[in-house]
């Protein structure tokens, strides 16, 4: 399934479409390819929050953020090599439990950020972006989720996946409101 059709099919506003990104001069800077369904929604959509509540970073601060987001988390956990992510062990229904792992700096790329102050990021895990996993944390240990950025705002927003850090039981709404940001 691909998440972004179904993405801009329920959510994206009738209007003005961005103008487009030179995705070849952005990716040369970057140094690697984006995810597919991350241009399909910033082509269409610019930077955009959900409700005012989740945003996504256009393409342009992904990349010049890219570098300096990762010292920004190296200032708020200093001596740290990494951020703390809690992984699954096991397998089957029963996971057997959670350990901790630490995902090294250089391996995060932010692509959005809550109103919480929880911050959404790829984990640059191998030269394939279509399946680089999401990690969303703060100040504690971070969750990975192993899916696509459109397919974690879908399942978010249609309450599928366990969200620690939502804790408003009205979110998301009856109307879900997405805008540029």
């Amino acid at each position: 399934m691909d998440f972004s059709e179904v993405f801009l099919g329920r959510y994206a506003p009738s209007g003005p479409v961005p103008a487009p990104y030179d995705w070849s001069e952005l990716e040369a800077r970057f140094g690697s390819a984006l995810p597919d369904d991350y241009k399909a929604l910033t082509g269409r959509l610019g930077a955009f929050a959900i409700d005012e509540f989740i945003g996504v970073l256009d393409p342009v601060s992904v990349v010049q953020l890219s570098v300096s987001g990762q010292e920004v988390l190296r200032a708020a956990h200093p001596g740290a090599t990494g951020v703390p992510v809690w992984q699954e062990v096991g397998g089957g229904p029963d996971p057997g439990g959670l350990e901790m792992d630490r995902i090294p700096y250089e391996e995060l790329v932010k692509v959005g950020s809550t109103d919480t102050g929880e911050r959404i990021h790829w984990q640059k895990a191998g030269p394939h972006p279509n399946g680089w996993p999401l990690l969303v944390g703060s100040d504690g240990p971070w969750c990975r989720y192993h899916m696509t950025l459109s397919e974690f705002l879908i399942r978010a927003i249609d309450r599928d996946i366990e969200l620690a850090w939502v804790t408003d039981d009205d979110w998301p709404g009856d109307e879900v409101d997405v805008a540029p940001w």
